[in-house]
């Protein structure tokens, strides 16, 4: 491949866009000092990948940009298109259809590149890659500026030695061979980081395992216990049952109960308060008697004539009075019998009372403890439920654990297959370097 043309634009001196032809034969640039002769030669270096801003004799990359002067502007970036000719068909074999191969850089003051062959946006190793074992590139024997010939000359044999090895056409071969002992090297590292990856993950499995047969006897204990309290809660469930039967069995005997003494009280109040009116009714006439006999012993004051007929009324008044006083007395031993059945049906009343608030205590404390069980019971359901999620997710981390296993053992098949595959690489790599090295 020959150096056709050279596009510069913004580049160190180069403000506006500069045309360069190299045509057959020996191109020369002749000018005084100080007019950018050396700025073509570092636009060459510098569009085949130089990195380093020294060998491009700045500080720094962004040096290269044109910084302006008081008469222009300063551009916003650094552009370098080489066209290089490839008529001969000896370029690189992915190009060896094209006639010409453009390499463009770009450098924006950003901090931002962008390379290009052919116009096709690219990366900066693949510019490497053109140049490698043609001979050209930035550290190559093509570009040798002032001072080069006498320090290759005065350097030592190994610095000479790349010189060598890159006009003989092997250091293409070498770069892919350091290439790929650095991808089997990566690929060693892999391996071990695999290798940790997995005795960990084995480890894991392994606790997984336990827990997951922990979490199992769990479950056939939960299962066992949870039947076991289900049964006994049945049977308490029964007992309660009937417990609660025979108390609202003896409840409803005691409220018959309570209703046949209220009737009979409401009896017995009822002949009391006849009683009563009876006794009203004796109490008036006694009065009204009491009343006739005043009236009649002022008659008597008053008729003393008629003495022997009042004595005889007299008598049988009295008479009639004694036998008021006796049903008096009588009257009055019924009422002291009605008090006293009154009392006793009060105190029966009481006792009943007492027994149906002793019995109503003793059927809301069994309510609660029942109601205890059934809370118990809700709180144990819970908790089996909780351990069954957990269960669950541990049962889903094996899986998962087993499934970045088997991933990792494909994983670890695979980069043995591309060892395999490098290594037959770098031997037939070596046969070629020895064939080289034998002509």
């Amino acid at each position: 491949m020959k150096i056709k043309q050279l596009e510069i634009l913004g580049f160190k001196s180069f403000p506006e866009k500069t045309i360069i032809e190299f045509k057959n034969g020996i191109t020369g640039i002749v000018g005084p000092n100080g007019c950018g002769k050396s700025n073509i030669v570092d636009a060459i270096r510098w569009v085949m990948g130089e990195m380093s801003a020294k060998h491009l004799r700045g500080k720094s990359m962004e040096d290269v940009i044109f910084v302006g002067t008081q008469n222009r502007q300063a551009t916003g970036m650094a552009e370098v298109t080489m066209v290089l000719s490839n008529e001969d068909g000896r370029g690189p074999v992915a190009y060896s259809s094209f006639t010409e191969i453009s390499v463009t850089r770009r450098l924006f003051r950003s901090g931002e590149s962008e390379y290009a062959i052919n116009k096709v946006p690219c990366r900066l190793k693949d510019i490497y890659d053109l140049f490698l074992g043609t001979g050209v590139g930035t550290k190559a024997y093509s570009i040798i500026e002032q001072g080069k010939i006498g320090q290759i000359i005065s350097s030592k044999p190994e610095d000479r030695r790349s010189i060598i090895e890159e006009a003989a056409g092997i250091s293409k071969f070498k770069s892919r061979k350091e290439a790929a002992l650095r991808k089997i090297e990566a690929t060693q590292g892999n391996l071990l980081r695999l290798a940790d990856i997995l005795k960990e993950l084995q480890r894991q499995i392994q606790s997984m395992e336990r827990q997951a047969r922990r979490a199992e006897r769990y479950r056939d204990l939960s299962s066992s216990l949870k039947e076991i309290e289900l049964h006994l809660s049945s049977h308490d469930f029964l007992s309660c049952s009937q417990q609660l039967e025979a108390v609202e069995s003896g409840l409803k005997q005691v409220q018959e109960q309570e209703t046949l003494l209220a009737a009979e009280v409401s009896g017995k109040d009822a002949q009391v308060e006849q009683d009563r009116l009876l006794l009203i009714e004796n109490e008036r006439e006694l009065q009204t008697l009491q009343e006739w006999i005043y009236e009649r012993n002022n008659a008597l004051q008053l008729q003393q004539a008629s003495v022997d007929y009042k004595t005889r009324e007299i008598e049988s008044l009295n008479q009639k009075n004694e036998k008021l006083v006796q049903d008096i007395e009588s009257i009055k031993g019924r009422l002291q019998n009605i008090d006293q059945s009154i009392n006793e049906s009060e105190e029966k009343q009481l006792s009943l009372d007492l027994e149906i608030g002793s019995l109503q205590e003793s059927f809301d404390l069994q309510k609660q403890e029942l109601e205890a069980i059934i809370l118990s019971e809700k709180e144990i359901s819970q908790k089996c439920e909780e351990y069954h999620q957990e269960w669950m997710r541990l049962l889903q981390n094996v899986t998962e654990q087993s499934g970045r296993k088997e991933s990792l053992a494909r994983r670890k098949i695979d980069l043995a297959g591309r060892i395999g595959k490098d290594q037959a690489e770098i031997d037939e790599l070596d046969k070629l370097l020895s064939g080289q090295q034998g002509k």
